[in-house]
């Protein structure tokens, strides 16, 4: 147990220097709070985080995600105990005994990701990142549900908090959430935010290997439309850029049926246009 305090206490020294002398204040918080919490952690031995998944399901957040959600002994070796559980300023903790299977995103027929850069969907493939959030946002609401997931440096990806708190301008894109809320419930103001020519991309029904790009109307993207979420989306947050955002895209995907679409939005004034649709479920 006290190599594991050691391992992830290493973790916050090595967070702390890498924001730097200067770092904010938000960032020395965030790691007193990991220091807090893996001292107060009383069920992770290192011997569980190391027997719960091979090396191999580390690498990547994406396939320790997939394993985390869907199997139960996962979840408890890879969740430091007790959990520290935020709703606003109020704060309880989460027991080992008390705790029971999350499904996550595996229980949903797809789920969303958000991106500002077409670049950014290359972070999940960055084995660099160490840091990421799996958010509900609530649009009705316009709250957050958060999983704080960490990996330590010895490679292993563990969740160590989960917060409930209202959506922050600073860091959620609140007014694009406004705007996607009344777009996908209001199919008058939906018609008024697509492109007159809505590019199109899909794979070519001769060569499934190949894609095909051309331009539709704003009837043809009523008729090929997906089904979009209407009062939740989805968030995975590797740390994705939000400078110079003239961009919005939501990618929804399914990890089991091969569904993939992607919405790309324009800021235009003060809205957005739907500019393309990329279709390329399997």
């Amino acid at each position: 147990m006290k190599k594991f305090v050691w391992v992830l206490c290493t973790l916050v020294v090595f967070f702390m220097a890498c924001t730097g002398k200067n770092g904010s204040d938000g960032d020395r918080e965030e790691a007193f709070q990991v220091n807090q919490i893996v001292e107060q952690s009383d069920t992770l031995t290192n011997e569980d985080v190391e027997e719960a998944l091979p090396a191999r399901a580390d690498e990547l957040f994406d396939d320790f995600m997939f394993n985390y959600s869907k199997d139960s002994t996962v979840q408890m070796r890879r969740t430091s105990f007790p959990l520290p559980y935020f709703r606003g300023q109020e704060k309880s903790d989460i027991a080992r005994s008390d705790w029971k299977k999350d499904p996550m995103f595996s229980d949903m027929e797809f789920y969303s990701v958000l991106y500002n850069h077409p670049s950014d969907n290359q972070m999940e493939k960055d084995t660099a990142v160490n840091r990421v959030q799996m958010e509900y946002l609530y649009l009705d609401k316009m709250e957050a549900k958060r999983y704080h997931f960490l990996r330590n440096p010895k490679g292993f990806w563990i969740l160590y908090k989960i917060v409930e708190e209202p959506l922050d301008e600073q860091r959620d894109p609140v007014a694009f959430l406004q705007f996607y809320a009344k777009f996908a419930n209001d199919s008058v103001f939906q018609r008024e935010h697509v492109a007159e020519r809505l590019n199109f991309i899909t794979f070519d029904p001769d060569d499934e290997f190949r894609t095909v790009e051309c331009d539709i109307t704003v009837d043809q993207w009523f008729a090929f439309r997906p089904d979009m979420p209407k009062h939740q989306l989805t968030q995975v947050n590797y740390g994705q850029s939000t400078e110079g955002v003239t961009d919005k895209i939501i990618n929804f995907r399914s990890g089991t049926t091969g569904f993939n679409n992607t919405l790309t939005f324009k800021r235009v004034e003060d809205s957005w246009m739907l500019t393309s649709f990329e279709d390329t479920s399997e």
